[in-house]
């Protein structure tokens, strides 16, 4: 990964559910998922407790934050979460959030 000029780090890339349903298949889902488990367990990835902070409102509505770094990468993030368990009762889903990638050499945001 090169770094962008500042011009080019107002872009943010949004990606999502279909797009990537499109693009990655469940099996490769699962091969990623298993691999980024092992990163985290041999230590080679470094991620910390899931942050959650309670919202007042309806019961279970929280607001969590995880990240991590995997030291073999160029990148580390962050998965941002709220938690609306009424929203079921509204047709929609009870989990929304997204994922923030930072370029490792200069912390700038990665489209």
């Amino acid at each position: 990964m090169t770094f962008r000029p500042a011009h080019s780090a107002n872009r943010l890339l949004i990606i999502d559910g279909p797009t990537v349903e499109a693009l990655v298949s469940q099996r490769e889902a699962i091969t990623l998922a298993q691999a980024a488990l092992s990163k985290t367990s041999s230590g080679v990835t470094r991620q910390d407790v899931r942050r959650t902070l309670g919202l007042s409102g309806a019961a279970g509505a929280c607001l969590s934050l995880m990240y991590a770094s995997p030291e073999d990468l160029p990148l580390f993030g962050a998965k941002v979460l709220s938690v609306s368990p009424q929203n079921f009762d509204h047709g929609l889903p009870s989990h929304q959030g997204g994922v923030l990638l930072f370029d490792r050499a200069h912390g700038a945001r990665s489209p």
